[in-house]
């Protein structure tokens, strides 16, 4: 019998950890350039309705064709990876690169339809990758640090979506222009979808029955569960405030609180901290408290959000408690659509549940919400988007009183 001495057992444990910690890293930045990509738009925005001629209806209507596909290769392409046995290596290299050079190619659109058709393409390519993401998570990490690793994957989404997108954004729009900016966007999704060949190892199928070719019956078993058909719901309603919210708020902070540029760019970097520090605070928190509990308490800060910015067009002041609540209410995401609901359903079902969840959230949420908040914003004005997505937001609270506490052991709860 081969020994293995304490300190030898010391060391493996160090690089499993390390290791752990490289993939999360790696796939953190993956799932935020794919968001980035596709909500990136709204900091040059601006610059895009002077040179097309646009209203706040258009850009609503420039974010629906995204959620739509998203929507679509979100449950098709997740449920692809269950039915061969858990195999998200090749879906998810061929996502990157794909949506990369979409979003690089929108700096070559001639007008409003050109747009439309490649936001589409973005939302095709990038909408599995971040329920692919959390499933590798999920498989990858240890089992007291699931909750912390999926919160840090939206951290990732909210550090380069809302705190590094728009400084970058902002700042090569005022030097090259919109256009150069998305070809400088799109490029290193290129690099990256080579750097995840090679990090994701040989993708081989797991053969523990976990995770074996998916059914159609197998698929139905998930409406079996009460936190999966809660989740639906909550789902929706967290990403339809999520996108309208984030799609209105830099032209609400730009004409509505008459924010100078430089002023803009720094909040939105502070918002995106505060938002990024939220993301993975809320998880963590759950990992040794109530998820539910704190998913409440989640949702009624983000209810809060709108509100106080809103209060910051008369009173500036209104901006810090709106950071604060920003903090606050950042881990909605995880957990309403990743964590409990992933603890709630088996293994195997898994990465098609994350699917199922994030195309009904687009599909509905995401899809509805953005043209519904620019139709209200032209008729009553900016501050009418805000009300929207806290009203989204005040859904998605009482939807989480709904939920059951998931277990802390790999037996789903009904």
């Amino acid at each position: 019998m081969v020994m293995v001495s304490r300190t030898q057992e010391q060391i493996y444990s160090r690089r499993a950890v390390a290791s752990e910690n490289l993939l999360i890293a790696i796939l953190a930045v993956t799932a935020g350039l794919a968001f980035t990509d596709r909500i990136g738009m709204v900091f040059v925005f601006s610059r895009i309705q002077e040179e097309f001629g646009l209203n706040h209806s258009d850009l609503g209507l420039l974010m629906a064709p995204t959620a739509v596909t998203w929507a679509i290769a979100s449950i098709g392409l997740t449920y692809l990876s269950d039915w061969l046995g858990g195999r998200p290596k090749q879906i998810i290299v061929a996502c990157v690169i794909l949506f990369s050079l979409a979003t690089g190619a929108m700096g070559l659109a001639r007008n409003f339809t050109d747009m439309m058709w490649l936001r589409a393409i973005i939302g095709l390519a990038a909408g599995p990758v971040i329920p692919l993401v959390q499933s590798v998570v999920a498989r990858s990490s240890s089992p007291h640090r699931i909750g912390r690793n999926m919160g840090i994957i939206i951290g990732g989404v909210t550090i380069c979506s809302a705190a590094i997108a728009p400084a970058l954004m902002n700042g090569l729009e005022a030097v090259a222009g919109w256009r150069v900016t998305f070809f400088a966007v799109g490029l290193p999704g290129v690099a990256l979808g080579g750097i995840l060949y090679i990090l994701l190892g040989s993708d081989e199928r797991d053969e523990s029955g976990e995770t074996r070719p998916m059914t159609i019956r197998m698929v139905s078993e998930l409406f079996s569960y009460r936190n999966f058909l809660v989740a639906l719901g909550g789902a929706a309603l967290a990403m339809g405030n999520n996108i309208a919210f984030s799609s209105f708020l830099p032209i609400f902070l730009e004409h509505q609180v008459r924010l100078a540029p430089v002023e803009l760019t720094t909040l939105l970097v502070v918002k995106g901290l505060a938002a990024t520090a939220g993301t993975v605070l809320a998880p963590t928190l759950s990992d040794r408290f109530s998820r539910r509990g704190c998913l409440i308490v989640a949702t009624a800060f983000l209810t809060l959000v709108p509100v106080a910015l809103i209060f910051s067009a008369q009173n500036h002041l209104f901006l810090i408690p709106a950071i604060f609540a920003m903090l606050m209410s950042s881990g909605t995401i995880a957990l309403m659509t990743f964590i409990i609901p992933g603890a709630s359903v088996p293994l195997r079902l898994r990465t098609t549940a994350f699917g199922m969840l994030v195309a009904f959230g687009e599909i509905t949420g995401a899809f509805l919400a953005p043209p519904l908040a620019g139709v209200l914003a032209d008729r009553f004005g900016l501050p009418a988007a805000m009300w929207c997505a806290s009203a989204l937001a005040l859904g998605a609270m009482i939807a989480a009183t709904l939920y059951r506490e998931p277990p802390r052991t790999d037996q789903p709860a009904h």
